[in-house]
């Protein structure tokens, strides 16, 4: 079987978002090919400008009765740590802001927030407890978050998933608990998709969200006691450990993680996960924590990005593989597919939005059936 990637590869020169130059897309023996067409960003650079880049979605095209756990999405790793300064190898997972990675069509974000002292919020990489880890991005979480609100805001007809972590070694419950009334519910409070008793968030359809202008979910983890200890909360934040399934396969080697994207993609929700949304973490890890698998794999010293260079195209024809048929048809969904370095030449952003659009794709149908 050739994959629509491989025809792509064969048929396509890409197109540099900034500089406006076409080139073909090139191979080396690490990674069979550079599937975007982006250039790669060195981390010095100030990538928050305009890029030219629209990869947003009108989710309002699927069926009114698709329900989110059948919808495919990009979905990004760390969204927050383009601005870590410390042991950034290990440590950044982004170099677009949280409004560029949307633009790239990120529509699920990892938000990992903590506070330290009398600080403002703050995105960070890693728990406290981890050796070389635990570090936070420079300036305001708040202040980047509210860009990315107002982006929502101004998509309506498209799904976002803001998935906050916090810290467990740092914040207790009640600065938890006011974080996520006084800086996410009350200031999307009019966008946000009620949380139904014994209705999980994959359950909830098209219909009851995006097409009322209830087009964001919120996603909590390590929140489960400030959830229950507030009854706003209650009503809008949903626990991530009971809405989700999949989730990261804490390897640095590609053939393992593709082996566990696959497996669940595979399993149907079944028993006890119905309606869990699932998520795809196509991220490989460097040198930390998996010492004792990466400390034979000399590619994994370089840090994330190098390794995300050179694994990321085996992985995403791997989700290819793993969505496929024999035919090359698009029959499974992958769920969010969640990246490190979205938009940037260490990340299958192009494909993985084809891949996106391909799965969806089986929901139009349905509308097409449905009018004739």
């Amino acid at each position: 079987m050739k994959g629509f990637m491989e025809k792509r590869r064969d048929e396509y020169a890409v197109q540099d978002t900034r500089s406006g130059d076409s080139r073909q897309l090139s191979q080396d023996q690490d990674s069979p090919a550079k599937v975007t067409g982006f250039r790669r960003l060195d981390s010095s650079e100030d990538v928050s400008s305009e890029s030219g880049v629209d990869r947003t979605v009108d989710n309002t095209e699927l069926s009114r009765q698709t329900t989110l756990a059948e919808i495919a999405m990009l979905g990004s790793h760390d969204s927050g740590t383009y601005n870590v300064e410390r042991h950034k190898p290990v440590s950044v997972c982004q170099h677009l802001d949280l409004t560029e990675q949307a633009k790239h069509g990120v529509q699920y974000f990892d938000l990992r927030v903590r506070k330290s002292d009398d600080s403002d919020w703050q995105f960070y990489h890693g728990e406290k407890k981890w050796f070389m880890a635990g570090y936070n991005a420079t300036g305001s979480a708040t202040r980047e978050l509210s860009k990315l609100f107002d982006f929502a805001k101004q998509n309506p007809r498209q799904l976002f998933i803001f998935k906050f972590h916090f810290d467990k070694h740092t914040n207790d419950s009640d600065e938890i608990g006011n974080f996520l009334q006084q800086e996410v519910v009350e200031k999307l409070k009019d966008n946000l998709i009620p949380n139904r008793e014994g209705t999980g968030l994959g359950e909830v359809t098209l219909e009851n969200s995006v097409y009322r202008g209830k087009n964001i979910g919120i996603l909590a983890h390590y929140a489960e006691k400030s959830i229950e200890e507030n009854s706003t909360l209650k009503e809008y934040v949903y626990k991530y450990k009971e809405n989700t399934r999949g989730g990261w396969g804490n390897t640095p080697k590609d053939q393992e993680l593709i082996q566990h994207i696959t497996k669940n993609i595979a399993e149907d929700s079944g028993e006890g996960k119905r309606g869990r949304i699932l998520t795809s973490q196509t991220n490989l890890p460097a040198f930390v924590p998996n010492v004792h698998k990466a400390i034979f794999m000399p590619k994994t010293y370089r840090g994330l990005e190098h390794l995300a260079a050179k694994s990321h195209a085996n992985v995403a024809q791997g989700v290819e593989r793993a969505i496929t048929d024999d035919e090359g048809n698009v029959v499974r969904n992958p769920g969010v597919m969640s990246m490190d370095f979205v938009g940037t030449e260490a990340a299958s952003t192009d494909y993985y939005a084809e891949l996106r659009d391909k799965a969806n794709a089986l929901k139009k149908k349905e509308i097409e059936t449905t009018r004739l």
